[in-house]
């Protein structure tokens, strides 16, 4: 009777005991999830923030080079208008001043021909100042252009102002400023609408004529 007792004893704390094992092992089990399933949330929480704020940090970073970009190119828009002003200032001053078609008295000739060398002069050396100080905006290909046509400025001025073989070299001066600045000139202007992004239209205006 002592042992059948005993052993109901020893059965029922053994009970006791593991229901308690299994009720704490469930306890912390359910307070560790809700442990994680707190972590887990406040992780997220943080990440969500932080890919928040990359995002406005990204888009801030995109609209200030944007607005640098716009700037920037608005700043070389006027340079290159500008230059080309300057660049065809100095073209036509130095077709007046060598055009064989000179019909003045000799008088009014050496006068006229003194101011034209001066305007040709000026314009010569305003487009190359101009043309100094703004480069670094220009890309390499559009400097080539630009040194080659102040080249040809150079070469008809020489020629022009020669005191050897004066007609001859007057009449060589009409030829380079004729002859070769049209093709360098239309090299430029090419280049600036490339530069300034404006498309060309000449595809465009064949179809319109074909379809005239």
């Amino acid at each position: 009777m002592f042992w059948s007792s005993s052993l109901k004893y020893l059965i029922s704390v053994t009970g006791i005991t593991a229901l308690l094992a299994f009720l704490g092992r469930a306890l912390i089990t359910q307070l560790l999830a809700k442990d994680l399933q707190k972590f887990q949330s406040d992780l997220q929480h943080r990440n969500n923030l932080e890919i928040e704020r990359l995002r406005s940090d990204l888009k801030a970073m995109s609209f200030e080079r944007e607005t640098a970009f716009a700037s920037l190119h608005e700043r070389r828009a006027k340079i290159l208008s500008r230059l080309y002003m300057l660049l065809a200032r100095a073209e036509e001053a130095f077709q007046i001043l060598t055009s064989p078609l000179q019909i003045t008295s000799q008088e009014q000739g050496q006068k006229q021909e003194k101011e034209r060398r001066q305007k040709a002069s000026d314009n010569a050396r305003n487009l190359r100042r101009y043309y100094d100080e703004n480069r670094l905006y220009l890309d390499e290909f559009l400097c080539k252009l630009m040194e080659e046509f102040q080249d040809q400025l150079w070469e008809a001025w020489v020629n022009f102002t020669s005191p050897n073989e004066h007609h001859q070299k007057q009449f060589d001066a009409w030829n380079t400023i004729k002859g070769k600045l049209p093709s360098i000139r239309s090299n430029i202007e090419k280049t600036i609408r490339e530069m300034l992004g404006i498309r060309n239209s000449s595809k465009q205006l064949e179809n319109m004529e074909g379809s005239i």
